[in-house]
């Protein structure tokens, strides 16, 4: 089967042709997945992954509104975890 850039698929075609999409949205191509004629989800490529700093991790979070900056609480520069004697709390609830 051969996509171009901006293909249009159904969710069946998508169902039985998974694998080959995603690699070719590894490979730069973008499918819209349909319901009937209605657009429901695009496959696209990933941004490129690099590695970001704890700053610009709090940053992109404090952009998505999942973090308020400036509170201190949980990352300020001198936060540090509290060590605590006994079992890690993952293998306590088991």
């Amino acid at each position: 089967m051969r996509y171009s850039e901006g293909m249009r698929v159904s969710i069946r075609e998508f169902k039985s042709q998974a694998v080959d999409l995603v690699r070719r949205a590894e490979a730069g191509e973008e499918v819209t997945i349909t319901r009937g004629a209605r657009a429901v989800a695009v496959l696209k490529p990933a941004k490129a992954t690099k590695e970001e700093t704890d700053e610009e991790v709090i940053e992109r979070l404090a952009r998505m509104g999942l973090l308020r900056k400036g509170d201190g609480l949980p990352f300020s520069k001198t936060w540090r975890p509290i060590k605590v004697k006994g079992k890690p709390l993952s293998q306590a609830v088991n």
